[in-house]
């Protein structure tokens, strides 16, 4: 709803990241970088606060050598497995009114409530040219 008043803050990562539901593997979901086990956090802090020269590539290094695939999550299926296709053709769009036409062009039954919630959170759209029936 931030948008509706012309806020962006940080695309709303702010609200939905505590909200979600379910265990969505957010690394796998492309919403995380890197997955760390919660006992490792107190290490991976105080690796990171020893770097001498704390440049994107040393940190990158040391959140790497950290990263793994969680336990808990390891041997189950990534929950939007089968919909990665469908996701991946709908929205790797450069703009959002190729995304909204891709959406049109897919015929499933989410599209137009996808296409609604893109209108209702980005008013601003409406002054995109009318969509193609």
């Amino acid at each position: 709803m931030e948008t509706a008043v012309g806020l962006f803050s940080d695309v709303s990562g702010g609200y939905f990241l505590p909200r979600l539901q379910g265990k969505l593997d957010v690394y796998r979901a492309g919403i995380a970088t890197h997955s760390v086990d919660s006992e490792k956090l107190g290490m991976l802090e105080e690796d990171l606060l020893a770097l001498k020269y704390p440049s994107k590539e040393n940190i990158a290094a040391v959140l790497e050598n950290y990263h793994t695939e969680s336990k808990i999550d390891r041997d189950k299926p990534f929950i939007l497995e089968e919909h990665m296709g469908k996701i991946n053709s709908c929205f790797s769009a450069n703009t959002v009114g190729q995304i909204i036409e891709n959406l049109q062009q897919d015929g499933s039954s989410f599209a137009p409530l996808l296409i609604l919630v893109i209108f209702l959170f980005l008013p601003h759209l409406q002054l995109l040219p009318p969509l193609k029936s």
